[in-house]
């Protein structure tokens, strides 16, 4: 069957920028949401690339290249952030958008599958810089062109040469990408009716991309010997084993090919149509799971019937490809894009007619609803207002870390930097290469390489952090990282949370003075009537490195966030001196002692605290011997809640979180969570600052607002009762 090219009128073109700009406001609302390591892998190593750093040979990768280079270039040219590498990608896509409506021509249904997108795509990670996106971006744009591009238009030069740039660009994002392709492409053979053409264009798509990857290695962007031994070796003979999904695509491709694509998984046959989506479970409904696979089937029988076998074939079967590795999560993407574009295209009648004019009319309203309630629940989370809390309290995590990873290097280029077994994005933040080659260890890579990090760790001077809670799946860190933690227990210095090379803290003028003498100090400390010291930073965790020169345990705080205070009074350390002011917040009527041999540090002592009766008590021995709310309720305002609690059992309350939420008409409207910070050192009998800000609103509706504070077990989120029997206490405002 020939497709013809429909006349675009003037007012298709002006619906296509409409949809173009409604497209990129929804995309400019999700810049910076969310984080995910997929993506902080790629933006350390485009900056590593960038900043010269050879891809496969300095770091590891078991991910082909096209990622990288792109980010390279991009922070080239604007600077490394998340922010211009996503928005590079929306570059992409509106770029990508706007070939396949100009080339396809089929405004309508396109337009309407690019909005429905950008509403959807969040919760597959679609506005995040992963390979998964260039590849999807590749297909999608290789796919539309192919099925539904008019025959005169597919044979020009234009559209030939963005088939091909976008099929290599996925492949050389993810070559899993080939089997869906090479079925489209397939498709396009058929259609052109000639083999010759094709084998010729493809022989030089070859040869250029040959050509391209030669130059780029000669540049030094990339080692072709290593990129062979980490991103295909490494892949067959390890990850397979942890992924058996990328160990048999082709079975999984039967697989979906045999189960009409898996239509009728229990997974996707959930009826609940109003309950929140999130990332993880965004698959899992009939109007979204089951209704992606309807989509698809009903295209493919529309299409049959139509006579365009070929096309409802090829539809299917790279739809199936599409599900090969993964049948949901962040994986479907392609799959997502072309179901939509399928929906869209039967809710407008573009795909012939199905037997019955009442089954072809209620498909098409069926399609219709679909795409309306989709868009309707996905667009609901645009006008989430802490929709973007969780990328800034990840960047503001990293950033402090990087703040102290950059110290402990002191100021050392060749100094590299390490944070296992997920924490690469301190490498894009720093721009420091992986320590020991590596900027992830995760299991596949620890079984791969682990002695080779160790041995490289042995020469090079490097800043390592390990976090030994970390579970990878059903893998320990602990566990299956426990020769690196041997080793760098033996043979690093344990500083403010990461291990260093010894060369480095011997050597640094910025780190071993300071805290030598703060050690000193604390050590020789004799305050008025023997009050015990807490030293006031805002990096508690300096003090673990001083506790262990002198032998024995410090207490500190950070009195921004929270604080020790010993019940028979206690003389504070200001180091450094600009956290002495944050003291005064929590009203201990401490006095300054000028002539105390702290200097060049402040000290200050208080007198043992006079407390009344408690303002609650909770199970397990906790009190709520004091609180403090300052702020007053109002649109766009912030409460501060300081507390002091005595918690009367010999182990620190660790398990223990503080909630603090404004409540009106028993309707939660703003809130604050945290952990009852014992901060570092507590000892029995201390008691146990909180600070901690409730944000609000930017309207609040007239009503009698309550501030509730209350305990729970985290990560059980069970929560304490008080003595009194209720599980919160009013304290405000």
């Amino acid at each position: 069957m020939v497709i013809k090219k429909p006349s675009i009128r003037q007012g298709e073109i002006i619906a296509a920028l409409a949809a173009l700009a409604v497209y990129f406001a929804i995309r400019c609302r999700y810049l910076t949401v969310d984080y995910f390591v997929d993506e902080a892998e790629n933006l350390a190593g485009g900056r590593l690339v960038g900043e010269g750093y050879t891809l496969y040979e300095d770091f590891f990768s078991h991910h082909f290249p096209f990622p990288y280079w792109w980010l390279a270039a991009v922070f080239y040219l604007f600077g490394p952030s998340v922010f211009s590498a996503r928005f590079s990608l929306l570059a992409l896509e509106m770029l990508a958008w706007t070939l396949t409506m100009r080339l396809v021509g089929r405004i309508r249904p396109l337009a309407i599958s690019m909005v429905v997108w950008g509403l959807v795509e969040y919760f597959y990670w679609g506005h995040m810089a992963i390979y998964y996106s260039f590849s999807r971006i590749g297909f999608f744009v290789t796919f539309a062109l192919v099925f539904f591009a008019p025959e005169a238009d597919l044979s020009r030069i234009r559209t030939r040469l963005t088939i091909w740039a976008f099929t290599v660009m996925a492949v050389l994002a993810d070559p899993f990408m080939a089997l869906p392709l090479g079925l489209v492409h397939l498709r396009w053979l058929m259609r052109r009716r000639n083999l010759r053409p094709y084998g010729r264009e493809l022989a030089i798509a070859l040869a250029a991309s040959g050509l391209g990857l030669g130059i780029l290695a000669m540049l030094g962007t990339f080692s072709i010997v290593d990129f062979f031994t980490d991103a295909v070796v490494f892949n067959l003979l390890v990850y397979t084993k942890y992924n058996p999904a990328v160990a048999d695509p082709l079975g999984g491709w039967l697989r979906n090919i045999a189960t009409g694509l898996q239509l009728f998984d229990g997974r996707w046959l959930n009826p609940d149509f109003f309950s929140p989506l999130d990332v993880n479970g965004a698959s899992r409904r009939l109007f979204t799971g089951f209704f992606f696979r309807l989509a698809i089937l009903a295209t493919a029988v529309g299409l049959l019937v139509a006579r365009r076998v070929a096309d409802g074939l090829g539809l299917y079967l790279a739809s199936a490809g599409l599900l090969a590795r993964m049948p949901e999560f962040f994986h479907i993407g392609p799959f997502v894009m072309v179901s939509l574009l399928a929906a869209a295209f039967l809710a407008g009648g573009h795909l012939g007619r199905f037997p019955g004019a009442v089954l072809g009319a209620g498909l098409r309203v069926l399609m219709a609803m679909g795409l309306g309630w989709l868009a309707f629940r996905t667009g609901a989370v645009l006008a989430d207002p802490a929709l973007g809390d969780y990328h800034r309290q990840m960047v503001d995590w990293f950033e402090s870390d990087a703040r102290v990873a950059e110290r402990l290097t002191c100021g050392r280029t060749d100094v590299a930097l390490g944070d296992y077994p997920g924490g690469i994005f301190l490498n894009f933040v720093t721009g420091r290469r992986p320590a020991g080659g590596y900027g992830l260890l995760w299991p596949w890579m620890a079984e791969w390489d682990l002695a080779g990090v160790i041995e490289r760790l042995k020469v090079e001077p490097a800043v390592v952090g390990v976090h030994i809670g970390a579970e990878v799946g059903p893998f320990k860190a602990k566990e299956y990282l426990s020769p690196l933690i041997e080793f760098l227990n033996k043979n690093y210095l344990s500083i403010d949370g990461f291990y260093v090379a010894p060369a480095l803290v011997r050597d640094c003028p910025s780190v071993r003075p300071y805290l030598n003498y703060l050690a000193a100090l604390v050590q020789t400390f004799d305050g008025p009537g023997s009050r015990p010291l807490v030293v006031l930073t805002d990096e508690p965790h300096l003090l673990e490195y001083v506790s262990r020169l002198i032998g024995r345990p410090v207490r500190a705080s950070d009195p921004g966030k929270a604080l020790l205070v010993p019940a028979g009074g206690a003389c504070f350390l200001a180091a450094p001196t600009k956290v002495l002011p944050e003291l005064g917040v929590w009203q201990l009527g401490q006095t300054r002692t000028e002539d105390s041999g702290a200097a060049p540090w402040p000290l200050v002592c208080s007198e043992p605290l006079s407390l009344g009766s408690p303002v609650a008590v909770w199970e397990e021995g906790v009190r709520l011997e004091q609180v403090i709310v300052r702020g007053q309720a109002r649109p766009r305002g912030e409460l501060e809640v300081v507390g002091l609690w005595r918690y009367e059992r010999p182990e620190p309350p660790s398990s223990l979180h503080v909630f603090h939420h404004l409540v009106v008409d028993g309707r939660l409207v703003a809130q604050a969570d945290g952990p009852l910070d014992a901060s570092f050192g507590w000892q029995p009998g201390d008691l146990i600052g909180t600070r901690y800000r409730v944000r609000l609103p930017e309207t609040l509706e007239a009503g009698q607002y309550d501030l509730l504070v209350g305990l729970y077990r985290f990560p059980e989120l069970e929560r304490l009762r008080t003595v009194a029997g209720s599980d919160a206490v009013r304290v405000g405002p």
